[in-house]
């Protein structure tokens, strides 16, 4: 006997639920939607997937309202838990419309979370509120933002599990360091990129920190206190991003550095030396970073001073297990950064 053709159908509705799951979260929304012609077995399974990104592939409407309108109507027959969720569509402004999206993701116990706004579509001096909602999700363990207005609503008791949080050319209150990190006791990795807020930086109390990025924004003082597993440090300044040093109010370079002792990766830009530069900047400091292993230090221009040299050569006698030193010559850009 010949054995029986199965039909491509039969084979594709035979695959594991999981496989299934995989193969749908892999494809672009849109084309998961499409699934449900391929069998019966497939038929609306892609309403259960716990992951959801608009991005490009979704955004094909001429009107905003409709695009906001059809994510909306893709939740709503959404039947299962959401445990990412991702809106990143550079064309599409700011608007009401996505206060009931972050509501409804929200109360699906969402554990990553992204928006993404374009620079070039935002007015100036408006950006999106991020709906009181998200700040109560406890199972949140990442949250990306671009472009938004970073508001804690009264009574918020923070994010117990939250490890990675990123916020680029967003706005922070000005108690984002002393009370809202305090707030998130897990949290490894912290990227404030072109961000508005608190000009005096301090990072203290922040036990599982490992990574911290600073690219751009007025500084006027940094600090770092009980960080012990803190590793990678990236700090990117530009010309008119703090106040010069007229050494009425020297920065302390010792103490800048002393709670740092785990730092292994340091990633800095002149201006950033320049910002702690002063007249009696130490030959070494006085606690070796013993495990520091990279320092890439990036110039804008052609020109270095004396005091920044200075500083750049405090840090590398003050690394006897250094295996690489990297400076560059241009403008230091996030994008470039291998972590």
């Amino acid at each position: 006997m010949k054995p029986v053709r199965r039909s491509i159908a039969d084979r594709i509705s035979d695959l594991p639920a999981n496989v299934i799951e995989q193969i749908l979260m892999s494809l672009p929304i849109r084309d998961a939607g499409k699934s449900s012609i391929l069998s019966s077995k497939w038929r609306h399974r892609w309403r259960s997937i716990p992951q959801l990104v608009f991005d490009f592939d979704f955004n094909t409407y001429d009107d905003e309202r409709e695009l906001m309108l059809n994510i909306s109507k893709a939740l709503l027959v959404h039947d299962g838990p959401i445990t990412k969720f991702v809106l990143a569509m550079p064309g599409i402004n700011p608007c009401q419309e996505l206060d009931p999206v972050i509501l409804h993701v929200s109360s699906k116990g969402v554990r990553e979370f992204a928006l993404y706004f374009s620079d070039e579509v935002i007015q100036p001096g408006y950006r999106q509120n991020i709906h009181s909602s998200l700040f109560s999700v406890r199972p949140l363990n990442c949250l990306k933002l671009w472009n938004c207005e970073f508001v804690p609503p009264f009574g918020f008791v923070g994010f117990g599990k939250l490890t990675r949080l990123e916020l680029r050319t967003v706005t922070v209150p000005n108690y984002f360091y002393h009370d809202f990190l305090r707030k998130c006791p897990l949290l490894q990795d912290l990227r404030l990129l072109d961000c508005e807020g608190p000009t005096h930086v301090q990072i203290d109390e922040a036990p599982c920190l490992r990574v911290f990025l600073y690219n751009r924004g007025y500084l006027e003082d940094i600090s770092f206190s009980r960080t012990p597993l803190l590793s990678v440090v990236s700090i990117q300044l530009q010309p008119g991003d703090f106040k010069l040093n007229e050494f009425d109010e020297a920065r302390d370079v010792i103490a800048v550095f002393a709670s740092l002792a785990a730092l292994q990766k340091l990633y800095v830009s002149f201006e950033f030396l320049k910002f702690l530069a002063a007249e009696d900047i130490p030959s070494k400091l006085p606690t070796a970073l013993r495990r520091l292993r990279v320092l890439d230090v990036r110039s804008n221009s052609h020109t270095t001073y004396f005091l920044e040299s200075k500083v750049l050569f405090c840090l590398l006698r003050s690394s006897p297990n250094l295996r690489r030193l990297a400076i560059q010559v241009g403008h230091p850009r996030h994008g470039n950064i291998k972590l």
